[in-house]
């Protein structure tokens, strides 16, 4: 216990540190270091850690080093299962660990993407069979938190860009499926537009940007 508060401890000072300066750049080393520790904490959600490891990785993925970690396919595949991906579905529920791996997912099939091209997030079709499981999340938006909807939604666009697959378990259809989803999105977005609150547009928008 004593050892978890300390990491936990420690963690939170990270954090704090990458919020505050966070446009700066620190030694490519250094990065590859942290990232590599906190990948088995954001796996182990019953340290109470995991969150926080999320975050910090979140954080990290954006400062543009460590790229070969980031576009590592097990750590992409680690990212979807903590952000409530599995074979079986999308884990119901927003919590904080799923919103900060949802967000990391999308950042690393950003960086993937860069070095890979339109096959950045082949792994979470063959592996987590994404399209599938996204694409029945989000046929139902009035069901899924607003702020999800904005993560999945950006993760779905990236699915979008994979090249048309050999029929592999349903792997043509699910694709097919989820850029139909995504059309819909688009006029559930306009509906909900009318009348909504600034903060609610601000995510309406983002979800619609995705999705068109």
């Amino acid at each position: 216990i004593v050892q978890v508060d300390r990491i936990g401890a420690a963690l939170s000072a990270f954090i704090a540190q990458q919020q505050t300066d966070g446009g700066r750049q620190h030694p490519a080393t250094q990065v590859q270091v942290v990232v590599r520790a906190l990948i088995p904490l954001m796996q182990d959600e019953a340290s109470g850690l995991a969150s926080d490891a999320a975050l910090a990785l979140r954080l990290l993925s954006r400062t543009g080093t460590a790229t070969e970690d980031f576009c590592d396919e097990s750590f992409l595949l680690s990212a979807g299962r903590a952000a409530g991906l599995s074979e079986l579905g999308l884990a119901s529920g927003w919590s904080h660990l799923a919103r900060e791996a949802s967000i990391l997912l999308n950042n690393i099939l950003v960086i993937r993407g860069n070095a890979f091209g339109v096959g950045a997030a082949l792994p979470l079709r063959s592996e987590l069979r994404a399209e599938e499981h996204i694409a029945a999340a989000l046929s139902t938006p009035d069901a899924v938190p607003l702020g999800q909807l904005v993560a999945w939604s950006r993760i779905a666009f990236r699915l979008t860009l994979l090249p048309l697959a050999a029929d592999q378990g349903g792997a043509v259809g699910a694709s097919a499926r989820l850029a139909r989803v995504l059309l819909r999105l688009v006029g559930w977005v306009a509906k909900e537009l009318h009348g909504a609150e600034r903060a609610a547009r601000t995510q309406l928008l983002c979800v619609c940007e995705s999705a068109a």
